[in-house]
């Protein structure tokens, strides 16, 4: 691989291919083949010292006053393994004045592992349901969670909307918290693409309590200025909640409420794995009280891409029209479903790590003047 030193003053920027750097007033010296391109600054300067070859690749060894932001990354992955070479071997300072990607946990990367997992999967045309692999990825989850059907989706966004799509109507009320990733961080499409009235209730950590969600309910309204209530979503782990567990007496009792009158109860499951690990209770139960239930493969799991939505039969089978609709259909996704068979096979336990390492890291801090914590860290998620 082609080594480079970039050496640039910060402020005016130069792009290349690969990169950004920012650099002062300068003249620019023209770049030549054995610089990466084709760079668009009108002044700054940028020196390639070393090379190999026609096309050099953008490992970057040295950096002085630059700003850096690189895809991939190639130079952080290799700088990360020597760090971590140094640890192990007893090198205290290995890790002093480093950069530790904390943003959240779907920063994660393949396993070698599982990139092999991927590169042997058997594939076949998954919209004709034709793609062994994703339904092995089906099958297993299905078993998992004991629900009659899976359905495997690019997104955890997608498999909310599609749980909604499949068991409400346009013009219809669907009850979830104000904190709720569906309310807060899927583009609004709800209202968009669903076309449904969310209503949110207040609730501590974006725990939902039967005894709160009740008044909002109008399920058969008579008054026909009312939008129908036919769907409450609930959320386990919470995001905004700091990783919040759904107590399961919570859940049940949400159920019944649900069952009373006669609407349907979806979890936003994306880190369900969490609070399977943190508590001991297993998927079936906490699906055991959903009409659907999703999860995510590319949080603490490490897939690259994926989640699961799970239900009955009919659900699953409107999701998938759904899906179709949205543009979620995939042809050779065995790839991807592979990555999600090796992840629950290999990375559910190792999530307790992820929780070890989280309440360490919130303990450590807690005294650091300027900083306040106003939530527990009961999972992966410490909130400053």
């Amino acid at each position: 691989m082609a080594a480079h030193v970039f050496r640039a003053q910060p402020h005016d920027p130069i792009h290349t291919d690969d990169f950004s750097i920012s650099c002062s007033p300068a003249s620019c010296k023209p770049l030549s083949r054995a610089c990466p391109g084709p760079a668009t600054c009108t002044r700054g300067s940028l020196e390639a010292i070393k090379t190999t070859g026609d096309r050099p690749r953008t490992a970057i060894l040295q950096l002085e006053q630059a700003y850096v932001r690189q895809t991939p990354a190639i130079h952080a992955e290799k700088e990360c393994k020597k760090l971590m070479e140094g640890n192990v071997n007893g090198d205290s300072t290995a890790l002093q004045g480093k950069v530790v990607d904390l943003r959240s946990d779907t920063v994660t990367r393949p396993t070698p592992a599982m990139r092999a997992a991927m590169a042997e999967a058997p594939v076949g045309d998954d919209v004709a349901g034709e793609d062994p692999t994703v339904n092995a990825l089906q099958d297993r989850a299905a078993v998992l969670f004991e629900k009659e059907a899976a359905l495997f989706v690019p997104s955890g966004t997608m498999a909310n909307l599609l749980a909604v799509l499949a068991q409400t109507r346009p013009g219809d009320a669907v009850i979830l918290s104000g904190q709720a990733h569906p309310f807060q961080y899927e583009s609004g499409n709800l209202a968009m693409v669903a076309g449904v009235l969310p209503h949110t209730v207040p609730g501590e950590s974006g725990i939902l309590e039967p005894d709160r969600v009740e008044p909002y309910i109008h399920a058969r309204p008579r008054d026909h200025h009312l939008a129908p209530t036919t769907l409450i979503s609930i959320e386990n782990t919470t995001n905004r909640g700091g990783g919040a567990i759904y107590p399961i007496e919570t859940a049940q009792a949400m159920a019944q409420l649900a069952r009373k009158y006669d609407i349907k109860l979806h979890c936003d499951g994306a880190r369900i794995f969490n609070a399977v690990v943190e508590t001991g209770i297993s998927p079936a139960t906490y699906a055991a009280h959903t009409d659907t239930l999703c999860f995510c493969l590319s949080k603490g799991l490490g897939a690259p891409v994926g989640s699961v939505l799970l239900g009955d039969a009919a659900t699953i089978e409107k999701a998938h029209r759904f899906r179709k609709m949205l543009g979620g259909g995939m042809r050779q996704a065995g790839i991807m479903a592979a990555a999600g068979l090796y992840a629950l096979g290999h990375h559910v336990d190792r999530l307790r790590e992820d929780h070890r390492r989280a309440r360490y890291f919130r303990e450590q801090l807690l005294d650091t003047p300027g900083l306040s914590f106003d939530l527990p860290a009961p999972t992966n998620m410490v909130y400053v």
